[in-house]
């Protein structure tokens, strides 16, 4: 009877060995390193990005930690000058004041400012003041005109007290005349007696290369950005920079982390004090380069190693499959009446076992041919009978393909047991050549067989061992019960719905008689058919007539064989024959 996984799969179950290993390989092999790989792919390239938007976020944190202290720094002097008394005596304007008591003023005013400048390093003041002051023309001094205010578009008229919008870059010359570009924070300088009257303007400046030293040293393509109360571009530091017409909009973007805006990755924030905001732009394939990089590695990583794994699995396979094709070409060739030896190299592992063994066996049969001619001929045609049971190849056939699919299921295990059973099947089948063994012998001969029958029927089959020790002394022909067991399980078990059932071996002894009995729960058949199946009909299987044959000739026609069938229930083959101890008269 056919399976039900062979109707399913016939393509698949006539595939050659080495195609099922290949596709074995891929199913147990590259199907789980691909799966393993794109898990751990997309976990590396979600941990790139997640790692490169942190390094975005921590240098825009740094950044504006920086300018909150410059902010900081800027501020406090700031106010220092507004509120003191030396800024209000100097640019307070009095008629009563001549020109020597003015220029004392601005000289405290002066030495005043210079400490300030002192206790900050990097840090220069400027005054804006009325053009009637005399010093408001001097160029190297920390003193200039208020319409030079016009320059740098600050209108003093509407510069709050708090000069929370009056930051801008500036070109200036410092106390010293030293030109720089600054960044200026502009504030109103107010009569602390009229407060409706402006008296200057105090610039507060900080070097824009030290600021833009701050900025720089970014990540890879990050550009930060200081931005003015209108939106305006003062500075900007980082590898690439953009105008302010290509500026994404900045709304929604201010918040903890860079967020998608457009092509780019967005980040703002308005510093707590001044009106400036610090905006931080990063393109967004940023992301995708660095991930395509690993992506690439990772490819490359993932072929060298499916390729080293199938280059070994070639290796590890040629000479297994090699010596497979050996087995089945030399064993096709026995239909045809062909014993030929394999020849290969002695491996010692179980296939190597097996082969070493059939060429024994083969050796043997040649060399009990030979000898046919000179034995009788009721004990000739009986050993002929062994022989052939010995050689069968369609047990091995069976056998060999059951392995094949153990082989594509990956049962390595189950293999091993199958080649452990068939070794010790045809190791005692060989018997050193002997024709009438122990019933010990036979009976373990027998359960090596049925191993590999239930391990065929995919434990549909259940095999039940029941014979008193009491008889494994005493001797019978060899290979007598394989047989038996043989067609319980093809025409009883095999042909049962299902295929399922119990295969029983018994034995006893009853005064000077042995009794073993085969015993099935298959299909039944009438007692009849079982005696029909002979040696000659091209069956399988050779019948019920073989074995009482060969019993009688043994035993001096005092063997006895019982058949009770009934369909449906199943088949008992019971045997009953004397007592025989003396194995050097028969195999001597």
């Amino acid at each position: 009877m056919k399976q039900k996984g062979q109707r399913k799969l016939p393509f698949f179950y006539h595939w050659k060995l080495s195609r099922k290993l290949l596709l074995l390989f891929f199913g147990i092999g590259i199907l789980p390193i691909t799966v393993i790989f794109g898990i751990t792919l997309y976990r590396m390239v979600q941990k790139s990005s997640q790692m490169q938007l942190y390094t975005m976020d921590k240098n825009f944190d740094r950044m504006e930690q920086t300018m909150d202290n410059i902010q900081d720094r800027i501020g406090r002097i700031g106010s220092l000058v507004t509120v003191s008394d030396l800024v209000g005596d100097a640019l307070r304007s009095d008629d009563s004041d001549g020109l020597v008591q003015e220029l004392q003023k601005f000289d405290a005013l002066s030495d005043y400012t210079y400490q300030l400048e002192l206790s900050s390093d990097d840090i220069s003041i400027l005054y804006y003041i009325p053009e009637k002051f005399l010093l408001s023309q001097s160029g190297n001094t920390c003193y200039r005109p208020l319409n030079d205010l016009t320059k740098w578009k600050v209108d003093a008229q509407n510069l709050e007290q708090t000069a929370g919008a009056s930051w801008r870059v500036v070109h200036e010359k410092n106390r010293y005349g030293q030109k720089k570009s600054y960044l200026a924070n502009f504030r109103a300088i107010w009569n602390t007696e009229q407060y409706s009257e402006l008296l200057g303007i105090v610039a507060v400046m900080i070097p824009v290369d030290a600021v833009r030293d701050s900025m720089n040293g970014m990540m890879d393509q990050q550009t930060l950005y200081l931005l003015d109360e209108n939106d305006t571009i003062l500075l900007s530091g980082g590898s690439q920079k953009i105008s302010e017409e290509r500026l994404p909009k900045l709304e929604g973007t201010s918040g903890d982390t860079h967020v998608e805006n457009g092509a780019w990755l967005v980040r703002n924030k308005k510093l707590e004090e001044g009106g400036m905001a610090l905006v931080s732009i990063v393109p967004r394939n940023v992301l995708m380069q660095e991930s395509g990089k690993i992506i690439r590695e990772m490819l490359i990583f993932y072929i060298i190693v499916c390729g080293i794994s199938f280059v070994l699995l070639q290796l590890g396979t040629r000479p297994f499959l090699g010596r497979i094709r050996k087995l089945d070409t030399t064993m096709e060739a026995v239909d045809q009446g062909i014993m030929e030896p394999i020849s290969v190299p002695e491996y010692r592992d179980e296939l190597g076992r097996l082969t070493q063994r059939y060429n024994k066996m083969v050796e043997q049969i040649q060399h009990l041919l030979e000898e046919q001619y000179v034995l009788g001929k009721e004990k000739s045609e009986a050993q002929l009978y062994a022989l052939q049971a010995q050689i069968s190849p369609h047990f091995l056939y069976n056998t060999l393909d059951m392995m094949n699919w153990m082989a594509v299921k990956g049962e390595t295990d189950n293999i091993r047991s199958v080649l452990s059973s068939m070794s010790r099947f045809y190791r005692m089948v060989l018997s050193r050549g002997a024709y009438i063994i122990t019933i010990g012998e036979e009976i373990r001969m027998c359960q090596a067989y049925m191993e590999i029958q239930v391990m065929r029927k995919k434990k549909k089959l259940q095999f039940l061992l029941d014979v008193d020790e009491e008889v494994f002394p005493y001797l019978i022909p060899k290979i007598t019960l394989q047989p038996l067991l043989e067609n319980a399980v093809s025409h009883g078990i095999d042909e049962k719905d299902g295929g399922r059932g119990t295969v029983r071996l018994s034995g006893r002894l009853m005064g000077d008689e042995i009794v073993l009995q085969v015993q099935d729960d298959g299909v039944g058949m009438d007692p009849k058919m079982l005696d029909e199946a002979s040696p000659d009909d091209g069956k399988t299987h050779y019948g019920l007539s073989n074995v009482k044959t060969r019993l009688m000739i043994f035993y001096e026609k005092n063997a006895e064989v019982i058949c009770n069938s009934a369909p449906g229930i199943g088949t008992a083959i019971t045997l009953k024959f004397p007592k025989k101890e003396d194995m050097e008269e028969y195999n001597g």
